[in-house]
């Protein structure tokens, strides 16, 4: 079993900037993402939120473009392809995270982190699917030893109490 400087919970940007740090240092780091490298921004958040409100701009823009003497009789949206580059963003950012970590020697498990003993972890492990953004676990789990390990799990909003998470006018991921 090798043993690590660092163990890191968790893919996002604390996690993958922790562990690119700690390399760069001289440790040896390992770092547990359970679901994809990149965390919620890369994932579900940021990255593809500013995708497509990228490709809404350049339908303003076009539907504008007589303002500037420009015309342009007509053009549709096509829903499909907006959510196709989304993917593809999203993806490249994913390959990018994942070349910085591979670039910095640091070793990525793709699974569940368990805390066994303040020295080591298991690792519940997973798979990616072939299209990149499915995951199951296959079960191959794997024991590290560390003198480290860093929590970097995210967090969650702070819901005021005037909020009912279950009223259907708040859209947010409670839980």
């Amino acid at each position: 079993m090798d043993k690590y400087t660092a163990v890191i919970i968790g893919g996002g940007p604390s996690g993958y900037s922790c562990a690119v740090r700690i390399s760069q240092m001289g440790g040896k780091v390992a770092l547990v993402e359970k679901d994809f490298v990149g965390g919620i921004c890369v994932n579900w958040g940021c990255t593809p939120s500013k995708s497509m409100i990228e490709s809404a701009k350049v339908a303003r823009m076009i539907r504008e473009a007589a303002k500037y003497g420009i015309d342009v009789p007509s053009f549709e949206v096509n829903f499909k392809q907006v959510a196709e580059r989304r993917d593809e963003v999203i993806l490249s950012a994913r390959a990018t995270i994942s070349d910085l970590l591979t670039h910095y020697q640091v070793d990525i498990f793709q699974g569940e982190a368990e805390i066994l003993t303040p020295t080591k972890i298991k690792v519940h492990g997973g798979k990616l699917d072939n299209d990149g953004f499915s995951m199951h676990y296959d079960g191959n789990d794997v024991e590290l030893e560390t003198e480290n390990i860093v929590l970097a799990t995210g967090s969650a909003p702070l819901i005021p109490v005037f909020v009912q998470p279950n009223d259907p006018s708040v859209v947010a991921a409670i839980g």
